[in-house]
């Protein structure tokens, strides 16, 4: 896993809590119950995972984009089962990069926002392939936008566009007791400048001098 999906990796890593979150909680159980400030659904969308869901009619997939209808509800209907999830290797690969970042007021506290970035670069060093995940900012997790970027050097103007696109993005901010929708949407950019900045400094690995610093 920690070869061949660095992102889940590094996710896990993070998770905060006793040995009973530690050692019980999993993937789908996170990713079904839709809380919004939770770490799983940022990094499934930068995947660009299939829910694998199982039902009285069969199987079906779901991909993640289409997961969260709204805060604590999946696209799950009541009679179905989630049975996993269906991800294409990315992120350890020799042009790949990965990176997962998360916002929280105290260790053992939920994020307030949650990045995760996955990023390949072809031959010539230019952008093949970003996707970046957005978790725990608005009432249900979203993708940032940025198909149209393909061929773009891995540069600080990309990583300061796709933060501004996700900005752009966030149209329905998410508020809790750990903080309010402006304070949201006034961090997030911040954050998401950061781990598409770092994702693209590890799928440029030697090319240093056309990555973007950490």
């Amino acid at each position: 896993m920690r070869k061949r999906l660095p992102l889940l990796t590094a996710v896990a890593e993070g998770v905060t809590g006793g040995p009973q979150i530690q050692n019980q909680g999993t993937i789908g159980g996170a990713a079904c119950a839709g809380k919004p400030a939770s770490d799983i659904p940022g990094a499934l969308l930068a995947l660009e995972a299939l829910a694998v869901v199982q039902g009285p009619g069969g199987r079906r997939t779901v991909p993640a984009t289409d997961l969260w209808l709204e805060p604590f509800r999946s696209a799950l209907a009541a009679d179905e089962l989630l049975i996993g999830f269906d991800v294409a290797v990315r992120g350890g690969g020799s042009r790949d990069g990965f990176a997962y970042r998360k916002l929280k007021f105290g260790t053992s506290s939920w994020p307030i926002v949650t990045v995760g970035a996955v990023a390949s670069l072809d031959e010539a060093g230019v952008l093949a392939r970003l996707t970046v995940g957005i978790g725990a900012a608005a009432a249900v997790p979203f993708q940032v936008p940025a198909q149209d970027l393909v061929g773009s050097a891995p540069t600080n103007d990309l990583a300061e566009e796709i933060a501004v696109r996700a900005k752009d993005a966030l149209t329905d901010p998410w508020s809790d007791e750990l903080a309010p929708a402006a304070y949201r949407t006034a961090v997030l950019p911040a954050v998401v400048r950061s781990v598409v900045a770092a994702a693209l400094t590890r799928a440029a690995g030697s090319q240093e001098a056309r990555s973007c610093p950490r």
